[in-house]
This record gives structure tokens, sequence and C-alpha cells, in this order.
């Protein structure tokens, strides 16, 4: 029960895993110490023709490009009393090279400054 030990919490992964990441993030809220912000985009077309144990239907985008709701989960991350860093993964494949990580960062960064107090 150590007060040094704790989460990198990273809602993107869950997703994927069709894991509910606000009820997650309820139970264990209190010991997330860190917050990456990565979104998940799932390409429901290609998983409804390969299935889940396929490949390729879903990548990782930029905050607000994927299927997380991050007015919810910023909203339920304030309620468990996370007040630390939110860090933006840069994981998406179509902001690629400095200027597409810099377009990447500001559209993640306007995305989520909408939800902050």
């Amino acid at each position: 029960q150590s007060k040094y030990f704790g989460l990198e919490f990273d809602p993107s992964h869950l997703v994927f895993q069709f894991i509910d990441y606000i009820a997650v993030l309820k139970k264990f809220g209190g010991r997330v110490y860190h917050t990456h912000c990565k979104d998940t985009e799932v390409i429901k077309d290609r998983l409804s023709y390969v299935g889940y144990t396929g490949s390729g239907w879903w990548r990782f985008r930029i905050p607000g490009l994927g299927d997380i709701d991050w007015r919810r989960f910023i909203t339920t991350l304030m309620e468990v009393g996370y007040d630390y860093v939110l860090s933006i993964e840069h994981e998406d494949p179509f902001f690629e090279g400095v200027e597409g990580f810099r377009k990447g960062l500001l559209i993640g960064k306007k995305t989520l400054s909408r939800y902050l107090p």
C-alpha cells in the first residue's frame, strides 16, 4: 500500500481491448500518477471483416481523432483527484515528421484544453 507505487494510465490501450477505460479509471484513479493522452480509432468496417483477432482494425491517433470521450475522461480524472500532467503521446501514422508532430501536438492540445478547468 505504498504511496510511492502508482499507475501510468493510458486509455488508448484499453479501447482496442474493449475494456471500459472510465470504469478502470474510477476503480484505480487514486493510484494514477501519470497520464498518457493518446487516442485509438477503431475502424469498424475492417473489424467486421477481420474480427478482433485480425489485424489493421485499430490504430493510435492524436487526441480528438479517435474513439475516446475526452470530456468524460478528463472529468473522471478530476473526480478521482488527479491533478498532474497530461502527456500527449504521439503515435499517429497520419502526422509524421517535424511538421506532422507539430500539427498533431496542436490538435491534441486544442482537444484536451477544451475540458480542462
